[in-house]
């Protein structure tokens, strides 16, 4: 398992990260609002409001894109929407837990192929509730098996109910798994956010 302390392609990741950041520090000099955040490894780039000039500059890093999704809905198709403005290459990831789950998915996937045409759907069969462990393992196999020498973007739809507490449960198993993959150096974490 490669984590960020493998020295594998560090140079070249970290060459591009800093040309991302210095054009991102020259652009939020003149403009200064910020549209979102890109969490890469340990270090957090902002991206300013020259939207689609960032979004190439950020393609050219992202590599292969998985979107964690729960469900079908209107947060993750967003987030996949976004996905699609930064790679070519875009998965979406859902674990499941029965074969009742899978078809659904599948039923609401092929009812947005606006949104869906192009991107794989890939649904995980887990036997157990907790869906983090088969989706931190299939992310992990994608950076070490499939793309080691490449930056793997994951999209994450990030809910933002009216309530705070709302907010924290909707949310849990997002900021579990941005704990379980901060590890890595060349897994990019970006959350988009849907407002309930």
């Amino acid at each position: 398992m490669r984590t960020g302390s493998a020295p594998t392609h560090a140079g070249a990741f970290h060459a591009r990260l800093e040309l991302l950041t210095a054009a991102l520090d020259r652009a939020a000099a003149n403009r200064p609002a910020i549209l979102a955040m890109l969490q890469v490894a340990h270090a957090t780039v902002i991206i300013a409001e020259e939207g689609r000039f960032f979004l190439e500059l950020i393609g050219a890093l992202a590599g292969e894109s998985l979107v964690a999704i729960v469900d079908v809905h209107r947060g993750s198709l967003r987030a996949i929407q976004y996905a699609r403005s930064l790679s070519k290459q875009v998965r979406a990831v859902s674990v499941v837990t029965s074969p009742e789950e899978r078809e659904r998915i599948r039923r609401r996937w092929e009812r947005f192929p606006e949104v869906t045409a192009g991107v794989e759907l890939i649904l995980i069969d887990y036997d157990f509730r907790d869906v983090l462990d088969p989706l931190v393992e299939y992310i992990e196999w994608v950076n070490n098996e499939e793309f080691p020498d490449e930056l793997v973007t994951v999209v994450i739809p990030e809910f933002i109910p009216r309530s705070l507490a709302a907010r924290a449960l909707h949310n849990r198993t997002a900021a579990l798994l941005q704990a379980r993959l901060r590890r890595y150096e060349d897994i990019a974490l970006i959350y988009v956010p849907h407002h309930l």
